[in-house]
Order: C-alpha cells, then structure tokens, then sequence
C-alpha cells in the first residue's frame, strides 16, 4: 500500500498530499474490505483488486485521487451526522414516535446519499432538514394535544367526583364516560373544546332536571348516553356528518321534551310525566335503531 502511495511520485499540491496522508491511515486502521468499501465510495463506482494496495492502485488509476469526490463525501457524512443529531434530539416517548423518527431518518438518509455533486448536497440537505422540521413540529404538537386531552378528561371527570348525591354523581357518570372516549379519539384542538363545551351543556341539563324530577334525569342520561356512545363507537360508515346532525338533533330533541315536560305542574301534565318516564328510553333506542338501519 505505502510502495503504491510513493509510486504515484510527488502530489501535485498541499491538498493532494493531505489526501494521501489520509488514505494511508485510513487503509491501516481498517481491514481489506472496508478500505475497499471506502474506496468505492470516494470513486463513485467499484475499484478492481482484492488486496488495499490493488484496490488503491485501481483508485487512483480511475479518479487520479479526485479530491473533489471525496470532499462531497465528507460533507455527506457531515450532513447525515447533522441531521441525526436533530432527530436524535426529538422525544420518543411511544413506538409510533420511534417508527417516524427511524423512517425520516431512512429517508433523509437515501436524500443525501443521492448527491452527485456539492450543489445536489446542498439542495438535498435544505429538504432533509425541511423534513425533519415536520417532524418535530409534528411530535410537539402530539404532545400538546395529548396535555390538552388529559386536562380535558380531568375537568370532566372532576365534575362528576365533586358531587357528593351518589345518584346524581351514578347519573353524570353516565355522560361523562362517552364525553371520556370522545376525548381519547379527538384528533385537534377545536373537537377537544367542541366535546367539552357539549358535555357541560349535557351536565348542567341534568342537573337541573335531577332538581326537578330525579328519576326523569337518570332516564334522560341514559338517552344521552346511549346517544352519544353511538356516535364515538359505531363504524365509521355509519357516522357521516348526516348521522352526527341527526344524532345531535335526537338529544336536541329529547331535552326540548323534557322542558315542556317540566314546564307545567296541573295534573295533565303530571300523568304525561309518568308516561314519558316509562317511554323515554325506549324512544331513544328507537332513534338509535333508525340512525343505523336496524
């Protein structure tokens, strides 16, 4: 190996010689095939010889010792360093995280080892990095939402704990567990609040009902529950904006009822609320059977 460096006489600059220099070290601090290996990837294409001395024969007979095609893998190498430093750097803290992260990182990866000359590097890298930016703003906000979410499911459940009338508390956990799934399953900012802004309305509706009338409330949270567990759980064919708009209505509907129900106190009135109380339930399965077909 060192008989073929001398044989190739005098570099014909500083740089030339600084080339040489390293290609030595680099070929007796690695066995045959990984100097063969590095070989390659300096000339751009496969180098002939079995042994470092033939393979570095070969090399120089193909490139001259081209020093510009080793500068481009330097900075390649750089650059993939660089990227993995800031994709290292982003938090991991699920497998679906750790499955992005090693996926960007393959694709940058394949970016930057397309470069055929210093301006592809440069552009290549300014994508890869673009990438990984995604990616990072990508995971912050799924911890952000996911902060949002377990604050969320906080104050819902908060509201139930606090009460201390066991059925009351029995008739609020009907409406706070599908306000919980609805939650989990949120996938912005806006249904987060969305969910939280009808689950207080469903709240303080029953809890000016149970005022009045407490086995009428636990009848209306059931319809309310059996409502909305529809709309989180049923197959996704069956849940099209139509069918929200129709679910939505249903309960729109069946607390409109129990107002008017509510509303009045002589004795017609009193005899149509134990009817309803009998009949609520089963007309909110009734609308639920209609909402998928069955």
């Amino acid at each position: 190996m060192i008989d073929v460096v001398i044989n190739l006489g005098a570099p014909k600059d500083m740089k030339d010689g600084a080339n040489r220099v390293e290609d030595v070290c680099i070929a007796l601090a690695n066995p045959a095939e990984q100097f063969i290996k590095y070989l390659n990837i300096c000339a751009g294409q496969e180098v002939k010889g079995k042994t470092k001395a033939e393979a570095y024969a070969s090399y120089m007979e193909l490139t001259n010792g081209n020093p510009e095609r080793k500068e481009l893998e330097k900075a390649k190498k750089a650059a993939k360093e660089e990227l993995d430093k800031a994709i290292d750097a982003i938090d991991d803290s699920t497998e679906e995280i750790k499955k992005k992260k090693a996926s960007v990182k393959e694709d940058v990866h394949n970016l930057i080892d397309k470069s055929e000359s210093m301006n592809d590097l440069d552009a290549n890298l300014k994508s890869a990095k673009e990438a990984v930016d995604a990616l990072i703003k990508e995971v912050q906000g799924e911890g952000e939402l996911k902060d949002l979410k377990e604050a969320a499911k906080i104050q819902i459940q908060s509201v139930v704990d606090d009460q201390k009338d066991e059925k009351l508390k029995a008739i609020l956990q009907d409406i706070a567990t599908p306000a919980l799934e609805k939650i989990d399953a949120a996938k912005t900012q806006e249904e987060i609040t969305s969910i939280l802004e009808a689950y207080q309305k469903d709240i303080q509706t029953a809890i000016d009902t149970y005022a009045k009338d407490k086995e009428l409330a636990a009848a209306q949270a059931a319809a309310v529950k059996k409502l909305a567990t529809l709309e989180s759980k049923a197959k996704a064919d069956y849940v099209t904006e139509d069918m929200k708009k129709i679910i939505t209505t249903a309960k729109e509907e069946i607390q409109k009822a129990m107002n008017m129900l509510l509303g009045g106190t002589n004795w017609l009135t009193m005899v149509f609320i134990l009817v309803a109380k009998a009949g609520l339930i089963k007309k909110s399965n009734s609308i639920c059977n209609v909402i998928v077909g069955v």
